[in-house]
């Protein structure tokens, strides 16, 4: 069976970095080095109304954008913040 590759096209080369990054920083660097690197290949425009500084910000806290503009809504509506 076949793998599929979240990395399609020049993206791919996250992958043998992230490796390295693994080898060199441990499991945990490598996970978080994808996360911040999925911003850029995979979903840069569901958190672009937050910009990438946003992104990096909370990507430890957030599971997804609706997240963000879950945090927008309410500080629009109830004056009040989920995260920052």
């Amino acid at each position: 069976k076949r793998e599929v590759w979240r990395w399609p096209g020049v993206t791919i080369a996250v992958v043998p970095v992230a490796r390295m990054v693994r080898v060199l920083f441990g499991r945990k660097c490598s996970e978080m080095f994808y996360h911040y690197f999925k911003y850029i290949g995979h979903y840069r425009h569901f958190y672009a109304p937050y910009g990438l500084r946003n992104y990096v910000k909370f990507a430890s806290k957030i599971r997804g954008s609706v997240a963000l503009d879950i945090d927008t809504w309410i500080n629009e509506n109830l004056n009040q913040r989920i995260f920052g």
